[in-house]
C-alpha cells in the first residue's frame, strides 16, 4: 500500500506542477576592476590614484551621457554615445557563447539598446580583446539575423546586401564598433 501511496504523491505532484512560465536569464555582474575582470591585467599595475581617476573619468562620462539623454525631449533620433568603448568600463556580465560555451563577457550598458562581442575574424578593433574570441566558425548554432526579423532593428541596424542585419556605433573617443546582429 505504501509503494502506492509512494507512486500516487510522485505522479500527482508531477502533473501538478507549473512550469515557470516566463524564461529568465542569470548573469554574475563582475566590476570592471575586480580580480574576476578579464580586463583586470590592464589596470593590476596602476596605483590606486590612477585606478580612482579611471573610475571618476568613466562616471563623469556617464553623468554627461544621461544628462544629455534626459534633455532630449523630442521624438529625433540623435545617436550621442558618450560612453567610450574602451576598457575598463562599468560592469561586465560573464555569458558562455556558441555551441561549445565559450566564455564571454559583455559590457553591461543601460544606454544602449545593443550589446556586442568581438568575433575572428576581427577586423579593426578599439582594444585587444580578452582570449579566447569567439569564432562564428566553430559554432554549429551561429546564424547571422535576417532582415525579415525587424522587431528588433532601430535606427542603428541596417539591411545589407546580403539581407542580414548590420550595424555600426561611434563612440565619443572616436571608437567605432561595426558587426551584424546574431
Amino acid at each position: 500500500m505504501f509503494p502506492l501511496f509512494l507512486i500516487l504523491i510522485i505522479f500527482f505532484n508531477s502533473v501538478l506542477a507549473k512550469p515557470d512560465p516566463s524564461p529568465t536569464l542569470v548573469t554574475k555582474l563582475v566590476h570592471y576592476l575586480s580580480f574576476d575582470s578579464p580586463f583586470y591585467d590592464t589596470i593590476a599595475n596602476k596605483s590606486a590614484i590612477e585606478i580612482s581617476y579611471l573610475d571618476l573619468k568613466h562616471s563623469i562620462a556617464r553623468a554627461s551621457y544621461l544628462t544629455t539623454s534626459n534633455n532630449n525631449n523630442n521624438n529625433n533620433v540623435v545617436i550621442d554615445t558618450r560612453l567610450s568603448a574602451t576598457p575598463p568600463n562599468g560592469f561586465l556580465a560573464h555569458i558562455q557563447i556558441g555551441s561549445e560555451l565559450l566564455d564571454q563577457f559583455v559590457v553591461m550598458d543601460t544606454g544602449s539598446s545593443l550589446t556586442w562581442i568581438h568575433c575572428e575574424p576581427c577586423g579593426e578593433g578599439m582594444f585587444e580583446p580578452p582570449k579566447p574570441v569567439f569564432n562564428p566558425l566553430d559554432s554549429s548554432t551561429f546564424r547571422k539575423e535576417n532582415c525579415n526579423n525587424l522587431w528588433f532593428c532601430d535606427y542603428s541596424i541596417i539591411c545589407d546586401n546580403k539581407g542580414t542585419c548590420s550595424y555600426t556605433k561611434r563612440y565619443a573617443g572616436g571608437e567605432t564598433s561595426k558587426g551584424y546582429l546574431a
